[in-house]
């Protein structure tokens, strides 16, 4: 029984061993979304979600009844008289000094529409720093971009290094043949060497400029640094469509809206209002003033207001509007008109790396064939190692050109995708 149970938790501990000793893949699409959660600005949003309802909360108060207390003392050097006598009818005259303690309620009717335009405008206002948030939120993308073919091609260069390095071992035991039968002298060896020495600094350094990219990634992305991920090539296709999707569209589209909640808001501001009042209190004298004593008082009713002082400055702030939604429509058309040449100059370029990419795969053929002629002129003696090493040099060249072109192109695809945003 134990001997079964030992050897399930050994199972079990191999199996653990074998699923983190496999190489983790990491996609161009997870680095960017990690690196857009992972970015400080995110939790703006939700602080501008409750700046909005902050807000709108304030704006829905002004239709809560404004309540008031007004407290007054006076002393008069005159007061009203009555200038006739009447018999039989003794009147006390009022008394100069007088107060009275008031409480007034008053409450919105209509508004004109300003309540409900303030609410929008407030509305469009969030919508348009959300917007602005995604622009600067996109731009991640870019950096991210960047980094990630960064790293692939510097993969792509270690691929080609490796190849190399395995071309000058099999060289090197070539080299070491001929020298054993003769045909060839031990200092022949030492070009080969060399050669293996510069290609292990290429390879070191390579390996230290990956790892600097894999650090700047991880701090992007939240996610700890790991040299063994594999970061796999994205697959991309010529995009056929050149619709422009960016963010900064619907940031205009969003100023606009604010610019035209701006033109009702001035509208509604220069209609009449109506509201209702009450007021309590009192005095003395109270509301009869021939009586000359306090008493208690209340008066209710129904007021209509309209202030003309909005109508001085109507004509000149609805020419500010209009000059701002010419302001931001300009901005677009600027906006668009970049993006359309940049789409321009990186379709120019997915067309040249193209074109460039066959002529590399012709030359990389051709070099590879003159390898293979020399490696057997070497081993037959009819070349030197040194004139050898300069034909597998050149087919590196060729391959390391060939797999620039490669990830270049695939970055050129990235790259026009991110400015369409598709």
């Amino acid at each position: 029984m134990l001997k079964r149970i030992f050897i399930i938790v050994l199972f079990s501990l191999l199996s653990s061993i074998g699923i983190y000793a496999q190489k983790k893949e990491i996609t161009l699409q997870e680095c960017t979304a990690l690196a857009t959660q992972n970015y400080p600005a995110v939790v703006r949003y939700g602080l501008i979600e409750k700046v909005k309802e902050y807000n709108i909360s304030n704006i829905e108060k002004s239709w809560l009844p404004r309540a008031g207390v007004t407290i007054k003392g006076s002393y008069q050097s005159h007061v009203t008289e009555i200038p006739i006598s009447i018999p039989g009818m003794a009147t006390d005259p009022l008394n100069k000094t007088q107060y009275s303690a008031v409480v007034a309620v008053n409450q919105t009717i209509w508004d004109g529409g300003v309540t409900t335009a303030s609410k929008k405008e407030a509305q469009a206002k969030a919508i348009s720093d959300v917007k602005e948030l995604e622009i600067e939120l996109y731009s991640i993308k870019e950096r991210v971009n960047n980094i990630y073919f960064g790293v692939l091609l510097i993969d792509q260069y270690l691929k080609e290094t490796e190849v190399l390095g395995r071309e000058l071992d099999r060289m090197q035991n070539k080299v070491s043949a001929l020298i054993a039968s003769g045909v060839a002298d031990s200092s022949d060896l030492y070009p080969v060497e060399a050669q293996k020495i510069t290609l292990n600094q290429r390879f070191k350094e390579l390996q230290n400029n990956k790892n600097s990219y894999l650090k700047v990634l991880s701090l992007m992305t939240g996610r700890a640094s790991d040299t063994t991920a594999t970061l796999l090539l994205p697959v991309l296709t010529k995009t056929t469509s050149q619709e422009i999707l960016r963010p900064e569209l619907s940031f205009f589209e969003s100023k606009k809206e604010i610019a035209k909640i701006q033109s009702l808001y001035l509208n509604n501001r220069v209609l009449p209002k109506i509201g209702a009042f009450i007021q309590a209190g009192y005095g003395l004298p109270g509301l009869n003033m021939l009586k000359n004593e306090a008493s208690g008082f209340y008066i209710g009713g129904i007021t209509l207001s309209w202030s003309l002082d909005g109508f001085y400055t109507r004509k000149n702030d609805m020419r500010k509007i209009d000059a701002a939604r010419a302001s931001i429509e300009s901005q677009k058309e600027t906006f668009l008109y970049n993006a359309r040449l940049k789409n321009a100059s990186i379709t120019s370029e997915i067309e040249s790396i193209e074109e460039l990419s066959i002529t590399d795969q012709q030359l990389v053929a051709i070099r590879e064939k003159i390898v293979e002629s020399s490696s057997v002129k070497l081993e037959n003696g009819a070349t030197s190692v040194t004139e050898h090493l300069k034909e597998v040099n050149m087919l590196d060249a060729a391959r390391l050109a060939l797999g620039k072109r490669k990830i270049e192109l695939l970055k050129a695809m990235s790259d026009l995708r991110n400015n369409l945003n598709q």
